[in-house]
C-alpha cells in the first residue's frame, strides 16, 4: 500500500488562483478585494494568481485589473501576484494556465466573486488539507434559486419526519426493497451527498497534476474528482 506524507499548511507555500469573467469589471474589483482583503490576514506568504475568463482582453483591461490588485494587495503577505493576459473562455482552462504558471504545494481554486469569499469556510478547508488530497465544501442555501429553497425545505421536513418513526430495514441488505429503502434514506437524509459542483475548491499539487481537467466549463471540478477516485 502506497503512504502519503503530507506537509502541513503552515510550511507549504500556498497559492490562490482566481478567476472571473471580464464583462463586469466592478463586480470584479469588489471580488478583487474582499479577496486581497482575506489573503492579507494569513501569516506566512501567499501568491496570488488572476485569470480573467470570457473574452479576450486589450491593454486597457488588463491595466485596469493590475492597477486595481496592486491597491488591494498587501505586500507583507504576497509573495507574488500575478495577472494572466488569456483568451480562455472556460474556467478549466484558466485553472491549467494558473497551474502552469505556479509551483506552490497548495492550491485554492475560486471564483473571483465576492460571495465565495467566505473566510470560516476556507479556514475549515485549509485545516482539511492537512491530511487530504483535496478539501471542498457545499453551495450556501441563500444562492439557490427560489424552487430549489422550496425543494430543499421539503427536503428537511420529509427528515424530520422520518426520524420520528422507528424504521427498521424491511428486508435483507441485498434485496430490491432494502436497496430502495436506502436509496430514499441516502436522498433524504443526505447520506453520501456531496456538491462537485461548489466552485471553491482547495488541491494539494501533486493531486491536481495528475487530474488536470480538460473540461469546459465549470465540470472541471467534477472531472478533478473523478479522475481522482481512480487514483
Amino acid at each position: 500500500m502506497k503512504e502519503y506524507f503530507f506537509i502541513p499548511v503552515s510550511s507549504s507555500s500556498l497559492c490562490f488562483l482566481l478567476f472571473a469573467k471580464i464583462e463586469d469589471m466592478a463586480s470584479l474589483k469588489h471580488g478583487l478585494k474582499k479577496w486581497l482583503d482575506y489573503i492579507a490576514t494569513f501569516e506566512n506568504k501567499v501568491e496570488v494568481i488572476v485569470a480573467p475568463i470570457g473574452k479576450e482582453m486589450d491593454g486597457s483591461e488588463l491595466l485596469e485589473i493590475k492597477v486595481a490588485a496592486e491597491k488591494y494587495a498587501s505586500n507583507y503577505v504576497l509573495s507574488s501576484l500575478k495577472v494572466l493576459a488569456t483568451s480562455s473562455i472556460s474556467e478549466g482552462d484558466a485553472i491549467r494556465l494558473g497551474f502552469e504558471h505556479s509551483s506552490n504545494d497548495i492550491f485554492v481554486v475560486a471564483p473571483l466573486l465576492p460571495r465565495f469569499c467566505q473566510p470560516s469556510v476556507l479556514k475549515i478547508m485549509l485545516q482539511n488539507i492537512e491530511q487530504t488530497h483535496i478539501a471542498g465544501a457545499v453551495r450556501v442555501l441563500d444562492f439557490y434559486s427560489l424552487p430549489l429553497r422550496f425543494f430543499s425545505f421539503v427536503k428537511g421536513f420529509l427528515c424530520r419526519f422520518f426520524l420520528c418513526i422507528p424504521f427498521e430495514n424491511i428486508s435483507g441488505p441485498g434485496s430490491i426493497s432494502g436497496r430502495i429503502q436506502s436509496w430514499i434514506f441516502w436522498f433524504i437524509f443526505g447520506v453520501r451527498y456531496v456538491d462537485p459542483f461548489f466552485p471553491v475548491r482547495v488541491y494539494r499539487r501533486d493531486a491536481l497534476a495528475s487530474c488536470l481537467p480538460v473540461s469546459k466549463g465549470n465540470f472541471f471540478h467534477l472531472e478533478i474528482l473523478a479522475k481522482a477516485n481512480f487514483l
